[in-house]
């Protein structure tokens, strides 16, 4: 199974959180944050991106078409867009928390996981366990920013990232990220079985 980049996750999860990461988004190799003590609430959430209405309730179907359907599990995400794609993911402490994603992946003869881990910024509104929030990719800087340390531009035939190499280079990734628009906001719709 290997290493799963950017260009894979694009293509892999579809309009989920990694589509606004065809561009160049920060990952790494190994996990660089710990789990914090607030949790997103389980159940069925929506991904929307502007001006995308609120579904009003758990029938997805009749959701607007710009509206993702995610099942949140403690350390589980579930996207439902044309098939459905899991990612494994910790909630970090700080402001802003961090989502630490890496897509599940099973390796049938070692039934590992494997794959590189993604970033992104979950600017939470209200107290947890959270229902709501405002979700920016970390990508990488631009050429016209200052550069992080602990981040470098990885190129590749096939794709380019940012490797992270430490948990604090990811957090000023996410501080900088605020300055932008929120690619999706992300709300609790129902509880699930």
């Amino acid at each position: 199974m290997g290493n799963a980049g950017p260009v894979r996750y694009c293509i892999g999860v579809g309009a989920a959180l990694w589509v606004a990461a065809c561009t160049p988004q920060i990952e790494s190799s190994t996990p660089l944050l710990e789990t914090g003590a607030d949790r997103l609430r389980p159940g069925l959430w929506a991904l929307l991106n502007d001006p995308c209405a609120t579904p009003g309730d758990a029938e997805i179907f009749d959701w607007p078409q710009c509206a993702i359907p995610v099942r949140v599990r403690p350390g589980e995400l579930t996207f439902f867009y044309l098939a459905p794609v899991r990612a494994g993911y910790i909630l970090s402490d700080g402001e802003p928390r961090i989502v630490q994603a890496r897509l599940i992946e099973r390796d049938v003869m070692a039934q590992e996981q494997s794959g590189t881990f993604g970033y992104y910024s979950f600017e939470a509104l209200g107290e947890g366990p959270f229902a709501s929030g405002q979700v920016r990719v970390l990508r990488c800087p631009a050429s016209d920013e200052m550069p992080i340390e602990g981040i470098a531009l990885e190129e590749a035939a096939e794709d380019a990232h940012c490797e992270a190499r430490t948990g604090e280079a990811v957090r000023e990734a996410a501080r900088r990220s605020l300055i932008r628009r929120p690619d999706w906001r992300a709300i609790w719709i129902a509880e699930l079985p």
